[in-house]
């Protein structure tokens, strides 16, 4: 959404609810560029494998790593074939957690596809991977209400709308030199992290699960540990699915 149009509906929008969600108001998204995406499993669902190792070591085989699933393999391969599916588009990286990934996109030139509709496909693929291995299902429609919750109401543990993350991702954009390799280092240190804070799950300094539930919270996290710049924020939700 450019600039003009997002100033001219802002005063229609309603009350704003913070989000991390949000794209950069006035930010040409099909224009050549280098993205952080990050995207969480709908109710946070270990789904993609367990974290290993230990914190401390540096090598080898007791090194943090993540141990994929069955379902995260097939993200993976979804991630990376993404090249495949859009050509001006670069997978520079990919760091798979159980219940989320971080990836990192290099835009080479302009696409005639924003990329809102790139991380929709995307989606699209890992949820018919997560059917067929999680659910069982070889085909299956979501439609809007079961997608919202609107229509008839269904136990929260019921997940035969068939979608695996949850709704909306978080976008980053690199604006200045040695950002890429602070996003690197904050990918690749990801399992680290996470056993370090199942080492020390009760010490005050360290985070709890329940304080890191939501996407609005990893990314302000995030942001803050590479000491970024304020995240854009706007009234334009984007690409929700």
């Amino acid at each position: 959404m450019d600039k003009e149009t997002y100033e001219k509906q802002k005063a229609f929008a309603g009350k704003k609810i913070p989000s991390m969600n949000r794209r950069c108001v006035g930010h040409d998204y099909q224009s050549r560029q280098i993205y952080m995406i990050t995207m969480v499993t709908e109710g946070r669902r270990p789904l993609f494998g367990r974290v290993v190792g230990r914190s401390d070591a540096v090598a080898g085989e007791e090194a943090p790593h993540i141990v994929l699933s069955e379902l995260g393999e097939a993200v993976v391969k979804s991630w990376m074939a993404t090249h495949d599916i859009y050509p001006a588009i670069e997978v520079i990286a990919l760091q798979m957690m159980p219940d989320h990934l971080h990836g990192i996109l290099f835009v080479k030139e302009r696409m005639e596809q924003h990329l809102g509709q790139v991380i929709k496909g995307f989606k699209t693929g890992c949820n018919k991977a997560y059917r067929r291995i999680i659910l069982g299902e070889v085909e299956f429609v979501a439609t809007l209400s079961q997608q919202t919750g609107r229509g008839e109401p269904r136990p929260k543990d019921d997940r035969r709308h068939g979608l695996l993350f949850a709704r909306g991702y978080n976008d980053r954009l690199l604006l200045r030199e040695g950002q890429l390799d602070n996003w690197l280092h904050y990918l690749a240190d990801n399992p680290r992290r996470l056993l370090m804070k199942r080492e020390h799950h009760n010490e005050r300094t360290t985070i709890s699960r329940n304080q890191c539930l939501s996407l609005n919270d990893m990314a302000r996290i995030l942001c803050e540990s590479l000491d970024l710049p304020p995240y854009c924020c706007n009234d334009y939700a984007g690409e929700r699915r």
